[in-house]
């Protein structure tokens, strides 16, 4: 079975990407497209090849779901940019959902967060260049850590030694 290819004249006054008629038979759809059949002319029907969603590399629709492979990230059944807050992208690309504690993270994991949720309060770390924050229900007093007022981050009541 051959399927149509439809080329896509876009002319200087014709920005919609309006299709022409010039089409180009094929064996397989090129990569980054789908099989459909469409309405003809005079109730006869064109198999066609159509594009998929730009943020799929493999599709079977024009939809950016349901993709088997995505060009950045899946969540859920979508193809997405990014992940949503709330969420990380594993070695695999797929959105997973961080840790009770954050808000955001780079992965899996309390010690993974780069902001905690609202219940929870970020210890300060030692290191200065490090992106993740610990999250605690509560500032360890007993360390010397208190809350900071109007804020969700602990703060050490020692001075530090130079």
């Amino acid at each position: 079975k051959q399927w149509y290819q439809r080329r896509v004249a876009i002319t200087a006054g014709d920005k919609t990407g309006n299709t022409t008629d010039e089409i180009s038979c094929v064996e397989e759809c090129p990569p980054k497209s789908y099989k459909y059949i469409e309405d003809g002319e005079n109730g006869i029907y064109r198999e066609v090849c159509k594009p998929c969603d730009e943020q799929c590399t493999i599709c079977t629709n024009e939809q950016n779901y349901d993709c088997p492979a995505c060009l950045k990230v899946k969540q859920g059944p979508y193809c997405q940019e990014q992940c949503d807050n709330g969420y990380y992208a594993d070695n695999d690309d797929i959105c997973r959902e961080c840790s009770n504690e954050c808000a955001t993270c780079t992965g899996p994991g309390k010690e993974n967060c780069t902001r905690c949720d609202s219940t929870h309060y970020s210890l300060p770390t030692k290191d200065i260049t490090m992106t993740t924050k610990q999250c605690v229900e509560q500032c360890p007093s007993n360390y010397g850590y208190y809350k900071k007022e109007k804020s969700t981050d602990c703060d050490s009541a020692l001075i530090p030694l130079l």
